[in-house]
């Protein structure tokens, strides 16, 4: 990473914890696991350069086919060997918490259309009751004008600044994606991404 995370920031807009389905039992509560926040950032922080929000919902049909192709033609390829370099969070749409949970734990098409799997990235919680909840959904949906599911919005990790709302279309890229997100946060941000940086630190590491 060319800059460390500002994860107090990170925290604050994205809440304190995070969760997912672990398979496809939504109706049993042992099928979920949580995680705070900093457990997850400790994960994330050390290769971490993108966070990508994922706008859906269980009743928008087109979700299901893009949670397909996030899941497996970038969240599964860009995210090896134990590196997150760009993590996923779910931001649901969902009005019923049992919609929600359904949609974590099913909501991932594989080939045909009567196959199914869990969604393997964080979610953001959705707890109706919980006051400080909803409006943290609410505030990132206005941060970034979604009005309509689903979308794909991609933000550089540091402090959440908006790299393409347009990440629907480049996830099927897998690597290639990371590319082009790379240069148009350094045209975005050359104060902290500047040109060659990203080249040399991955040198640095090989």
């Amino acid at each position: 990473m060319a800059k460390e995370i500002d994860a107090a920031k990170l925290e604050r807009v994205l809440g304190n914890s995070f969760k997912r389905a672990k398979g496809q039992d939504w109706k049993s509560a042992d099928n979920f696991e949580t995680t705070s926040f900093a457990d997850w950032h400790n994960g994330f922080k050390a290769d971490g350069e993108f966070i990508v929000i994922y706008f859906a919902a269980h009743w928008s049909p087109p979700c299901r086919l893009v949670s397909s192709i996030l899941k497996s033609e970038f969240y599964d390829k860009v995210n090896v060997d134990g590196k997150k370099i760009a993590e996923v969070i779910f931001c649901t749409d969902d009005q019923k918490k049992h919609l929600w949970e359904r949609n974590l734990s099913i909501g991932v098409q594989i080939g045909d259309e009567d196959n199914f799997t869990h969604m393997p990235w964080w979610s953001m919680p959705f707890e109706p009751e919980a006051e400080d909840q909803k409006p943290l959904i609410n505030n990132l949906k206005a941060r970034f004008g979604i009005t309509e599911m689903p979308i794909v919005v991609v933000c550089e990790a540091r402090n959440l600044r908006l790299v393409t709302f347009y990440g629907r279309k480049d996830i099927k890229d897998g690597m290639d994606a990371v590319k082009r997100w790379r240069k148009e946060r350094t045209e975005r941000y050359p104060e902290d991404y500047p040109a060659g940086e990203e080249e040399k630190n991955e040198e640095e590491k090989e």
